[in-house]
């Protein structure tokens, strides 16, 4: 028993010293295992938990092929798979042969459309590109310091030793199929062969850094040459997935050009790519680039196969430093270099709001423009586009951080959407949309304008708009929106400027959208235009005064009439429209009704803050015309002037910037009876000068300034002889007491609201309104200067330019013949010589009111002309009108400038 005893004792001893024997050789075994020396005998680490197979080293095939700089005997085998403790290598030992490499894609497609283009970051185009790359400097990086290269391959081919405030980056390309991509994040291989678990795979392989955390928080792959569903996903996860601000590492393998959608192509922009979007059949791509960063801010190469050469083209990489956001605060260059205009045309604003200046640009044709401060950010020629125009505009400094323009149109609105996601939460969007943005706008683009206060269901097929919204807003109390009459006509453009504050707050929007003409919507349900669902939170408030109306300050104080009828959809247009003139003094604004509506029509007026004339019950115009002037005047007795909107007609921009200079012209010139904002000749074959302003002999009438001497001496007590119709069918027919002249622009600042409400009454007048003359609100001009010394001069003028004019010739008019006239002016004008002279035509006549020739002629510059009344746009038997900028002249032979000046010059006389 005690040898047993003894025995055992000694089993206990034995086992415990061999094994405390056999952990030391384990230990020993081990350390000689996994230590790699580098040439220069310093150990090189990599903390990593990685396994590795035989014959591959994080997917770099040892054979000529091989990445220039990683020096690797022609076989490498691991002695075993393990996990590896940090800061150690596994010992390699060199063997005999070589495994071959693949020329077909994965998955055996045909090698096809091999790109020509010399690879990025080779000199010689020939060889492949060396991954350990040298240091970078940029502004966002410091010198990067690298170990030497070592003798053989290590698992992150660059250590880059950053400052704490920075990370590390090393993205390398796959090659071909058999060297897949490398990933590394601060010297950690993140994904590549090497790593644990295989994320990587053909097409996309990207990694995803929080940006507050700092550490890794998703792998994702995207096989972009199986699928396009595989794109779609891809761009959901890099417009959804990654946080704002959030850095992402990209590398491709194999293929990624195939199936690379435009919505990755325009998101991958966003993340600070500029060469993503050109990227071809088999090209290799890195990228390191953020969520939100303008494209070029990004760390990205390409490689293609060289001229010559065969695939698959060479490794690219980038390495270096960055910062953590990469961009920093970003400006548009455009911010700096665009035009310049000292407060953006408005009066100063005070010190909590910014000047602003927006337009939608013309109907199809030309760019939007906004104005910030004195600065323009979207200017035709500048900048802008179709679609979203957008500015981050941050308040509390009045800067702009970044914008953006999206055709979403044509394209898809998954940029829009990935732009509105990261504006910050106290920052502005300034958003215009111009022309089109509704065909590709997808609802969750519609959904995310809402966050900023605009209901974004509102924008529908050729809808232009702005609005300035924030995060968190209900409603924004600045929008405005246009709509178009159908969906195959162009709504007409929105051009205002306003002083912005700098705070928009809930109260504001519950003032500005006007709760009031909710509540007026609720209880009126003959205003169906005004309370149609998309109108009616619209808001009604004056347009700001602009600094350059300051010189026609006066018309300010001239008291407005506007002549109420029957048509309550017409009389909102018309109210709205002079609201939006700028400066516009609702005080001075009397809108004239019959006291039978006067249930509807008070509250409705009301809402504008206008003034109101309340007229009897009558049956015809004259009647109602004669009661409004009597209280009008009598209301504003101390004016020596007004203006006087006739029913249906409606405001176009320019008008009170029009009638301002036309204030000036009557006060210096007693002859001018009425200054009229409408031409009625003024179609757009031969009115194209917004500057001119044509002398008439008829009164015009529609939207018009008279003194009240012209009042009293021609209309006063005189309703039935002078006006006892519209005024579109002519005042003063019989003549008036004394000899006057009117004025008239030849762009019409004013117009009809709606043309068929005429039909019923002579076909004459309907043709008139139904031929709509053009007017300024097509050509978004309301500050053009007026050239109203021509008016001063008018016979001058005229004289003058028939002396040195070009007279038609008896060819010339067989075009009009040959053409039975109509619309003959557009086969008639590349025949005469306009670029260096202005055109006579000379008209026969057997007396001065023989007007059957010009009937012809109107028909041939196609003018409007109607037979039982005078022809309009006549002033002593010429007729003016503009092709390009010259004038033309229709000149009757018993008219004095015939006799005066043409009837020397023995021109041709056309006679029909």
């Amino acid at each position: 028993m005690g040898l047993v005893r003894y025995l055992r004792r000694f089993d206990l001893r034995f086992m415990l010293i061999l094994t405390v024997l056999v952990l030391i050789c384990v230990y020993v075994w081990n350390f000689s295992a996994l230590t790699y020396t580098s040439g220069d005998s310093t150990p090189v680490f990599v903390a990593s938990k990685i396994s590795i197979n035989k014959r591959e080293v994080a997917g770099i095939t040892p054979s000529e092929h091989a990445p220039a700089g990683l020096v690797l005997p022609r076989e490498v085998t691991i002695e075993r798979s393990q996990s590896l403790l940090p800061g150690v290598l596994p010992h390699a030992t060199p063997s005999s042969s070589a495994p071959t490499r693949s020329s077909d894609p994965v998955d055996a497609k045909e090698e096809q459309n091999v790109v020509e283009n010399k690879p990025v970051g080779n000199d010689d185009g020939a060889k492949p590109a060396n991954p350990i790359a040298a240091a970078q400097q940029d502004g966002n990086s410091k010198t990067v310091e690298e170990k030497k290269e070592p003798s053989a391959f290590t698992l992150c081919p660059v250590i880059v030793n950053c400052a704490s405030n920075q990370f590390s980056y090393y993205v390398q390309s796959g090659q071909g199929t058999a060297q897949p991509p490398i990933i590394c994040y601060n010297n950690e291989l993140v994904m590549g062969k090497g790593t644990a678990d295989k994320t990587y795979t053909r097409g996309a392989n990207i990694v995803v850094i929080h940006p507050k955390f700092k550490t890794i928080i998703d792998r994702r792959s995207f096989d972009l040459y199986e699928s396009s569903d595989n794109c779609m996903a891809m761009a959901r996860f890099l417009s959804g997935f990654v946080p704002f601000k959030g850095q992402i590492l990209m590398a491709s393998f194999d293929e990624m050009s195939t199936n690379l959608c435009s919505s990755v192509k325009t998101l991958l922009n966003q993340y600070g790519s500029a060469l993503a979007k050109n990227l071809k059949f088999r090209d290799n791509f890195v990228l390191v680039g953020e969520k939100a960063l303008p494209g070029n801010f990004g760390f990205e190469k390409v490689g293609s196969v060289p001229k010559g050469g065969s695939w698959p083209a060479a490794a690219v990489n980038v390495s270096g430093c960055a910062t953590q956001p990469i961009s920093p605060k970003y400006v548009d260059v455009d911010v700096i270099n665009g035009y310049s205009l000292e407060n953006c045309g408005v009066q100063k604003c005070g010190f909590e709001e910014i000047e602003i200046h927006i337009a939608t640009g013309d109907t199809g044709t030309r760019a939007p423009k906004l104005c910030i401060g004195s600065v323009y950010i979207y200017y035709p020629g500048l900048k802008g586009s179709r679609g979203f125009n957008l500015v981050e505009l941050d308040p509390a400094t009045k800067t702009v951080i970044k914008t953006a323009e999206y055709d979403t149109y044509q394209v898809e609105s998954s940029r829009l959407e990935l732009f509105l996601e990261n504006v910050g939460p106290k920052n502005f969007l300034i958003a215009i949309v111009a022309d089109d943005g509704s065909v590709s706008l997808k609802q969750h683009a519609r959904d995310l304008l809402k966050q900023f206060g605009f209901d974004g269901d509102l924008i529908a097929m050729r809808t232009v708009l702005y609005f300035v919204g924030r995060k968190g807003l209900k409603v924004t109390p600045v929008q405005k929106i246009s709509r178009p009459d159908s969906p195959k006509k162009f709504a007409p453009p929105i051009n205002e400027r306003f002083c912005l504050p700098m705070e928009l707050s809930e109260a504001t929007v519950e003032q500005i959208t006007s709760k009031a003409r909710t509540e007026f919507c609720a209880k009126h349900q003959s205003f169906a235009d005004f309370c149609f669902v998309h109108h009616k939170t619209e808001p009604l408030i004056p347009a700001t005064k602009l600094t350059s109306y300051d010189a026609i300050s006066e018309v300010f104080e001239v008291p407005i009439l506007v002549l109420g009828g029957v048509n309550n959809i017409a009389m909102s247009h018309t109210l709205q429209s002079l609201l939006k003139q700028p400066g516009l003094n609702t005080k001075k604004v009397y809108v004239a009704y019959s006291i039978m509506f006067g249930d509807d029509y008070k509250p409705f007026i009301e809402l504008f803050g206008f003034q109101q004339v309340v007229v009897k019950p009558i049956s015809r115009y004259v009647e109602f015309l004669t009661a409004a002037l009597q209280q009008f005047w009598l209301l504003n007795s101390d004016a020596t002037h007004a203006i006087v909107i006739d029913d249906e007609v409606v405001a176009k921009p320019g008008f009170m910037w029009y009638m301002g200079h036309a204030l000036k012209a009557m006060k210096r010139d007693s002859q001018i009876g009425a200054a009229s904002a409408w031409n009625p000749q003024g179609f757009e074959t031969v009115a194209s000068d917004p500057s001119a302003v044509h002398v008439v002999s008829l009164f015009p009438g529609q939207a018009f300034l008279i003194s009240k001497t012209f009042y009293e001496v021609e209309i006063k007590d005189r309703e039935q002889e002078c006006c006892s119709q519209r005024s579109i069918q002519q005042w003063f027919q019989s003549g008036t007491q004394k000899q006057y002249k009117y004025i008239i622009p030849e762009i019409s600042r004013a117009g009809y609201f709606s043309p068929t409400a005429y039909s019923a009454q002579t076909q004459p007048l309907s043709s008139l309104a139904m031929s709509m003359p053009r007017t300024a609100a097509s050509m978004n001009l309301t500050e053009v200067p007026l050239l109203m010394d021509n008016v001063y001069n008018f016979d001058t003028v005229v004289t003058d330019n028939l002396k040195s004019a070009y007279y038609v010739t008896e060819r010339d008019m067989t075009i009009c013949r040959n053409s039975k006239g109509k619309g003959a002016v557009k086969l008639l004008a590349p025949f005469l010589p306009l670029d260096k002279h202005n055109i006579a035509v000379v008209y026969s006549q057997a007396r001065a009111d023989d007007y059957q020739s010009l009937k012809y002629l109107y028909s041939c510059f196609g003018l409007m002309y109607m037979d039982g009344i005078s022809p309009y746009g006549i002033y002593n038997g010429v007729t003016t009108v503009s092709l390009g900028n010259k004038r033309v002249y229709l000149v009757g032979t018993s008219s004095a400038y015939y006799k005066q000046t043409a009837q020397s010059l023995n021109p041709y006389v056309a006679s029909f």
